[in-house]
C-alpha cells in the first residue's frame, strides 16, 4: 500500500480520535484552572470553555517552523508539498472542532 493510500485511511481515524483527545485535554484544563487559577481570584471554566482554550493553544503550538522537509530520493518537492498539505489538514481539522465546541458554548 502506497504513502498516498495510507494517508487517506488515517485521516478518518484522526478524525474519530481527535473529539476524544479534545475531550481529555479541555478535562485536563478545567481541573488545572479549578485548582490553579480559581483559588487566585478567578471564575471556575465550564468543559466547553476548557476545550476551547486548548485548541485555541494546540492552534498555536501547530507553527509552520515545525515543519521538516526530508529528502525522500528524487522527490523533496513532493515531501515538502505532502507535509504542508497533511499541516493545512490538521489545521482545518481544528477549525472544525473548534467551530463545533464553539457552538454549545453558552451565549
Amino acid at each position: 500500500m502506497d504513502k498516498l493510500a495510507k494517508s487517506i485511511i488515517a485521516i478518518p481515524f484522526l478524525l474519530v480520535l481527535g473529539v476524544p483527545v479534545s475531550l481529555l485535554g479541555g478535562v485536563i484544563l478545567q481541573d488545572l484552572w479549578g485548582w490553579f487559577i480559581v483559588p487566585l481570584g478567578a471564575a471556575p471554566i465550564s468543559l466547553i470553555n476548557a476545550v476551547g482554550i486548548s485548541l485555541v493553544a494546540s492552534f498555536f503550538k501547530m507553527g509552520l517552523s515545525t515543519i521538516k522537509v526530508d529528502d525522500d530520493g528524487d522527490a523533496p518537492l513532493a515531501a515538502g508539498i505532502a507535509k504542508l498539505v497533511g499541516m493545512s489538514l490538521m489545521l482545518l481539522i481544528l477549525w472544525g472542532v473548534a467551530a463545533i465546541w464553539q457552538l454549545f458554548m453558552p451565549a
